[in-house]
C-alpha cells in the first residue's frame, strides 16, 4: 500500500503539485512513474479537507486515483486515516511518499520494499540521505507502527511529520538505513518546494528527453548520472534549504 501526501497550500510555492511541465502536472509525473513499480498494489492520494484542496481532490477523481481528505495540520492522523480508509490491516506494509517529488523512482521504491520485507518487516526502513537526492525519498513501515505513532505522538512536529515519532521517539521500532546510490548524490535536490526547485526539475525533464530517455521509466541512478554530467542543471536550486521537522 502506497500513500502520497500532497496539498495546494504551500507558502513557498502555492499549488506546486499542479504546476505543469510540458503540459503535465507534477503530481501526474509522480503517479505515472509509480505505475512501473512491481510491488505497489495500491496507490492513494492523501490531502487536506480545506477548500483550497478541492481542486486537487477533483484532479485525483478525474484521474481515477483513490484519495482521502483529512486534517491539514495533523498530517500523521490524516495519513493513518487514509490507510484505514484503504482497509490496511496491522501487518500490512505502508509506503510513504510526498507528492512534491515528481520524479519518484519505482526502482528505488521496490528495492526499499524488498529490503524491508527481508530484513526489517516490523520496523522502519529508508535510504541514507547522502546516497540519493531529496525527491526520491521512500519510507516503509507497518500499519501497526503507523497506528502506534498516531496514538502516541504528542508534539506539533510529531503530528506534522508522519514518521518523525517512529524514527526519533519510539523505543520499539528498529531502523534499517539503506545505501542505494552513491555518497554525494544526496547533494542533489529533486523535490519541489520553491521556484528554483521547479526550474531544476523542468530543466532535468528536458535533459532527459534530449538524451533519448523516457521520463516515465528513467531510473534514479540514470538521473543522478545525468546530473553529474550537467552541473548547470544540478546547480539551479543549490541555494534552496530543506525544511526540517525541528
Amino acid at each position: 500500500m502506497c500513500i502520497s501526501q500532497a496539498r495546494l497550500g504551500s507558502t513557498r510555492l502555492p499549488q506546486k503539485v499542479l504546476k505543469e511541465i510540458n503540459g503535465i502536472a507534477l503530481i501526474d509525473y509522480h503517479f505515472e512513474r509509480l505505475k512501473s513499480s512491481h510491488l505497489v498494489n495500491e496507490h492513494w492520494l492523501s490531502t487536506s479537507e480545506l477548500a483550497q484542496d478541492d481542486k486537487l481532490a477533483n484532479h485525483a477523481t478525474d484521474k481515477r486515483w483513490p484519495w482521502y481528505r483529512g486534517s491539514e495540520d495533523n498530517v500523521l492522523e490524516r495519513f493513518y486515516l487514509t490507510a484505514t480508509a484503504a482497509g490496511c490491516a496491522s501487518d500490512d506494509v505502508i509506503v510513504r511518499l510526498t507528492g512534491d517529488c515528481p520524479l519518484i523512482c519505482p526502482t528505488v521504491l521496490d528495492e526499499t520494499i524488498k529490503a524491508h520485507l527481508s530484513n526489517n518487516p516490523s520496523g522502519y526502513t529508508h535510504f541514507v540521505k547522502e546516497s540519493l537526492p531529496r525527491g526520491f525519498d521512500v519510507e516503509v513501515f507497518s500499519m501497526q507502527n503507523l497506528e502506534n505513532a498516531c496514538r502516541n505522538a504528542t508534539t506539533d512536529a510529531q503530528k506534522e511529520h508522519v514518521t518523525l515519532y517512529m524514527y526519533a521517539y519510539s523505543k520499539n521500532v528498529e531502523i534499517l538505513s539503506l545505501q542505494l546510490g552513491k555518497i554525494g548524490w544526496g547533494d542533489y535536490r529533486l523535490c519541489v518546494d520553491e521556484q528554483a526547485d521547479f526550474e531544476t526539475v523542468q530543466a532535468l525533464v528536458d535533459l532527459i528527453h534530449d538524451n533519448g530517455k523516457d521520463w516515465k521509466t528513467i531510473s534514479a541512478y540514470e538521473i543522478c548520472e545525468l546530473l553529474d554530467k550537467h552541473p548547470e542543471v544540478a546547480n539551479i536550486n543549490k541555494e534552496v534549504t530543506q525544511k526540517t521537522a525541528h
